[in-house]
């Protein structure tokens, strides 16, 4: 029993000398580790702070300069609005396109062409008389001609006949329905009030109307240019042209500009201009008054790989009160 309680006390005594250094040493270092990672996280907690701030003062600083641009701008609009110079369009920013009416100053400046012995009181005519101005009865005649050619050549027993009045009136109905729309076409001379066109029915017959419709052309199919896409209404095209020159209110100021006619169905050269309020149809290459807004000259747009060179299109001169010049 001695022996054992000897034994005992032995190793109840103190620790080695060794393994008191090692002790102490692991303390010290668990201390030291432990004042490292409080200073690292409030050195982190200070860089995070540092770098919100910047990110708030680099914000502020890009917000004081848009409104500092943005009132640089308009003083600038506004100077130059004041100078009659030119507008100021920031960059990026999309056109938008509206329709509107000419102003009443650009009508009231408005002058017929008088080198052309044209009717002084021009100005005063009903509203068929400035469409008669252009669509004459020579129109109708060739149109009337051409599409007896195309009816013949369809069905050479063909009787269809046609005279000038039902020309201009079947015209008339093709301008209504422009602005008077219907699902579809034949329901103007439907007997439902909501849609009937009473103006139309008494007019022409649905019947009658469908079969000029049918054989109206503005050109001998067996003679068209192999290179022209509108070569089927070419001779439409260039009597207008003519017409267009002809009365035109002479001007210095001229513009050249595309316009765009509203076609949904097949064509070669149907095209698609996004932004556009007439999205989907054929351009048209248009020379135009920059004074009132009168149209000179049209060409349509026939696309890049039509085969048309420019030296095919034959280049018109025209004379007016000052120096002549070329229309191509």
């Amino acid at each position: 029993m001695d022996d054992v309680q000897k034994n005992s006390d032995k190793n109840s005594g103190p620790p080695p000398t060794d393994a008191v250094a090692v002790a102490s040493y692991s303390s010290v270092i668990s201390s030291d580790q432990g004042r490292k990672r409080q200073r690292s996280q409030k050195s982190t907690g200070a860089s995070s702070e540092q770098r919100r701030e910047g990110q708030q003062a680099s914000k502020r600083q890009k917000s004081l300069s848009k409104v500092q641009a943005e009132h640089t701008d308009t003083a600038t609009c506004t100077e130059l609005t004041a100078t009659c110079l030119s507008t100021v369009v920031k960059e990026g920013m999309p056109r938008v396109w509206k329709k509107t009416d000419l102003k009443s100053k650009q009508s009231d400046n408005f002058r017929w062409n008088n080198n052309n012995n044209v009717r002084e009181n021009m100005p005063d005519l009903e509203p068929n008389g400035y469409f008669e101005l252009f669509w004459d009865n020579t129109l109708f005649q060739k149109i009337q001609h051409f599409s007896t050619i195309y009816a013949s050549q369809q069905d050479p027993r063909s009787l269809f006949d046609v005279t000038i009045d039902e020309l201009k009136v079947v015209v008339g109905i093709l301008l209504i329905s422009g602005y008077n729309t219907v699902p579809r076409r034949r329901l103007y001379w439907s007997s439902e009030n909501d849609v009937r066109n009473d103006m139309i029915a008494n007019a022409m017959s649905r019947n009658r109307f469908d079969e000029i419709l049918s054989k109206l052309h503005c050109a001998d199919n067996a003679l068209l240019p192999p290179l022209d896409r509108f070569g089927k209404v070419r001779p439409l095209i260039d009597y207008l042209n003519d017409k267009y020159v002809k009365y035109w209110p002479v001007s210095q100021h001229l513009s050249i500009d595309e316009s765009m006619i509203p076609y949904y169905g097949h064509h070669g050269c149907k095209q698609h201009i996004h932004g556009k309020p007439i999205t989907f149809g054929f351009k048209i290459w248009s020379l135009n008054s920059s004074v009132d807004g009168y149209c000179c000259h049209i060409e349509p747009y026939q696309g890049a790989g039509s085969g048309m060179r420019i030296t095919q299109l034959q280049p018109r001169r025209i004379c007016c009160c000052g120096p002549s010049f070329t229309v191509a």
